[in-house]
């Protein structure tokens, strides 16, 4: 599974939102350690979607996710 992620850099750390996925985010201290988290909180947040027998929202295009300053999207992956 993929879906794309925004994350925003704000008072030296950074935060990530999953725009497909309401009430999905993760946070770090450094771009690799938010990476990390994200897949962490985007695997949880599958897994309860999928033990509801709910069915996946549709993951967006990254090209359509606008971002400024040191925010960036990226792209997360996990395994369910």
């Amino acid at each position: 599974m993929i879906y794309p992620a925004v994350c925003h850099f704000e008072n030296g750390g950074y935060w990530c939102e999953f725009p497909d996925l309401k009430g999905c985010f993760s946070q770090g201290d450094t771009k690799t350690e938010i990476v990390e988290n994200a897949k962490e909180a985007l695997d949880c947040y599958l897994e309860s979607y999928l033990e509801k027998r709910e069915p996946l929202p549709k993951a967006s295009r990254i090209t359509d996710i606008k971002t400024s300053g040191k925010d960036f999207a990226t792209y997360i992956e996990c395994d369910i």
